[in-house]
């Protein structure tokens, strides 16, 4: 399918791939062959990310919870609250999903 050469986090929404890499936010279509990445805001300490209902949501290092709509352009990061060590994410029906270090799912 291609490359992911840095990636930190990766999500699907609406036909898109997003992923974090090197500080950035990128996205590309998904497709069964190779096709570049294309860089579309600055995004800096991004440890998860997942997608639902048109957006993104995105946890921190530093324990911030992320939230912007899944579009090909630099749109905003909204702050939406805390993400306290969270290791992985996932979205299902309109619902954010977190797994901590503590061993916890929110």
């Amino acid at each position: 399918m291609g490359h992911a050469a840095s990636v930190v986090a990766i999500a699907a929404a609406d036909g898109k791939l997003f992923c974090v890499a090197d500080g950035q936010l990128w996205w590309r279509g998904i497709y069964d062959f190779n096709l570049p990445w294309t860089s579309i805001a600055q995004v800096a300490n991004v440890s998860a990310i997942t997608a639902t209902d048109g957006r993104l949501f995105a946890s921190t290092s530093d324990g911030r919870l992320l939230r912007r709509d899944a579009v090909v352009s630099d749109a905003l990061w909204e702050d939406i609250g805390h993400a306290l060590d969270v290791t992985g994410m996932a979205a299902a029906r309109g619902k954010l999903i977190e797994a901590t270090l503590d061993d916890r799912l929110h």
